[in-house]
């Protein structure tokens, strides 16, 4: 599992949505540390978090499980997905297919079997859409996907929890990781644990 960020908007976007709000504009310092401090204070501690979805953070993630790809799916507000085809791409990667594998032998020997017989329909001339139909949770995708601030907070908020599958909880926090760093103090936990 990869994942490297393609682009961020600039935060002085919400700096200037919080200070139109406000009515505030004469007391920005066009981005820096002032309206820094506001986007925190309003947009997190206040919890107004529509100004922070103007803000928008877009991923290229490589090698995510369709279990991880599946939970993603159900964030449908304030992220955008645009996933590798199946119909189209299957047949083209016969010889990099790959799964996430788990913490027990005897499931990994069942993925190695499964993606044997993805393998030899392939082979076959069996068309992408009826091989799709094989294809198992464990089966990696790629995608690009872009989340506003706010959404992405809340992401991580419920995937980084122990109670979520370890391998989402190991997409949040590859997403945390790859925050750029004029962004990161926005997600810390104190920031929005609250949400």
């Amino acid at each position: 599992m990869t994942c490297e960020v393609l682009h961020y908007t600039p935060l002085i976007v919400a700096s200037k949505a919080i200070r139109k709000c406000w009515n505030s504009q004469h007391l920005s310092d066009d981005g820096g540390e002032k309206d820094l401090v506001v986007i925190d204070r309003v947009g997190n501690k206040f919890n107004h978090k529509s100004t922070l979805r103007h803000c928008h953070i877009t991923f290229d993630c490589n090698d995510v499980s369709t279990k991880t790809l599946l939970a993603l799916t159900r964030y449908t507000v304030g992220k955008e997905i645009s996933v590798e085809s199946t119909r189209y791409t299957t047949s083209k990667r016969a010889d990099v297919l790959s799964v996430t594998y788990a913490g027990d032998n005897l499931v990994n020997d069942a993925l190695d079997k499964i993606m044997g017989i993805v393998r030899e329909c392939i082979n076959r001339g069996c068309k992408n859409d009826d091989v799709a139909m094989l294809l198992p949770q464990a089966y990696n995708y790629s995608f690009v996907v872009t989340f506003n601030i706010e959404s992405l907070q809340w992401f991580l908020h419920q995937r980084e929890k122990k109670a979520a599958h370890w391998d989402i909880q190991n997409f949040a926090k590859m997403l945390r990781a790859n925050i750029p760093e004029s962004y990161r103090y926005l997600f810390s936990m104190e920031s929005y644990d609250h949400a």
